[in-house]
């Protein structure tokens, strides 16, 4: 007989165990209101207090019949919840944890932990910052370029001598090399579609929950990157990782253990002390109502072991916006950083040459 099948047998079984004993209520002397009894099962007909020396069956009919008792026998179900604490699954727990089923239900609750500036992508590769990045980084290629051509000079391979000539024999060379890192700007990330745009999706994606798993009732990951760099091979350059330069890049990724619960009061250290013990570092409830703290402290208390506080009504009115499913990525204003270039190499040689580096 299966463990199913033996646990409901022990439920459906008639009284005949059940035997009224001196002393307890319903027995000689002693008259007892149905209530104090246990109505069914394998302990049909005797006194609720039979179950506190069965805590197993009693902890199995809080968690596999508790919509059952919660309806038929209230008074047997408060009883129990008295005695062993509310049980982990009810129906309002299963709804709960349920939600995760939902995709979006998952960005949500991500996005509202990190509900930072840090955390909008589209700020970390706007044109604007892959122009200030590019900007920054041509003083530093354009010196390599002067340093490996005068490392030239003196093997022998030589660079005119009249300071003109040599001038414009170094932004000739510069000129190159500029041209071929701006032709090998790439990005790097889950591609949509790359005609006419380039457009980056999904931008923050989750992954499938997984329930029960180590302590927690969900687990889930969340992840996006995307970068914006020159693709080249950096052997050229010796060790400089400076010469293949990532001029935009956002990164993400964290994996989520979830504690569901529909209601928490003044139990609250009972579940942190769980939750830390589990490494479960997102505590996710419906209602809130303690007499010792107020949500806020309970928020800081939580945050303190690492682990954040939603409420449910925070998460289901946390906006997913559509540059989370999709972002347009900038293309290289190529006009506009070829321009910068060329200034910047122009001014970088003039500094040079003030300072008969060349």
């Amino acid at each position: 007989m299966s463990t199913g099948q033996i646990q409901k047998a022990l439920f459906d079984e008639g009284g005949t165990e059940g035997n009224i004993r001196p002393g307890q209520p319903g027995g000689w002397g002693h008259a007892a209101s149905p209530g104090d009894l246990v109505p069914f099962g394998k302990f049909k007909g005797q006194a609720l207090s039979v179950l506190l020396a069965n805590a197993d069956y009693a902890l199995w009919l809080l968690n596999a019949k508790s919509a059952q008792l919660r309806t038929s026998h209230p008074a047997m179900y408060a009883w129990l919840v008295t005695h062993f604490g509310a049980p982990e699954n009810t129906p309002e727990h299963n709804q709960l944890t349920n939600r995760f089923l939902d995709h979006d239900f998952r960005l949500q609750l991500a996005l509202r932990i990190n509900n930072t500036p840090a955390f909008e992508p589209a700020r970390s590769v706007s044109e604007e910052q892959v122009i200030r990045a590019w900007t920054q980084w041509l003083p530093r290629r354009i010196a390599q370029v002067v340093d490996l051509a005068q490392l030239d000079d003196w093997s022998g391979q030589g660079l005119p001598k009249e300071p003109e000539s040599r001038k414009a024999e170094l932004r000739r060379r510069a000129t190159a090399n500029l041209a071929t890192a701006l032709d090998k700007l790439r990005v790097y990330c889950k591609l949509k579609q790359t005609t006419p745009e380039i457009i980056w999706s999904p931008v923050l994606e989750a992954s499938g929950p997984k329930f029960e798993v180590g302590g927690a009732d969900v687990e889930f990951s969340v992840g996006g990157r995307v970068s914006i760099a020159i693709d080249e091979d950096l052997n050229n350059y010796g060790d400089n990782s400076a010469m293949a330069p990532t001029l935009a890049a956002w990164n993400y990724s964290a994996k989520y253990r979830v504690e569901a619960k529909p209601f928490v009061g003044d139990d609250y250290p009972t579940i942190l002390r769980t939750m830390v013990a589990t490494s479960c570092n997102v505590l996710l409830i419906d209602a809130f109502d303690a007499e010792g703290a107020t949500l806020e402290q309970l928020r800081k208390v939580f945050l303190s072991q690492g682990v954040h506080v939603a409420l449910l009504d925070e998460v289901i009115t946390t906006e997913v916006p559509s540059s989370v499913r999709e972002l347009v990525i900038p293309g290289k204003n190529q006009a506009a950083m070829w321009k910068i270039a060329m200034d910047v190499l122009d001014n970088e040689l003039t500094k040079l040459c003030s300072k008969e580096r060349l």
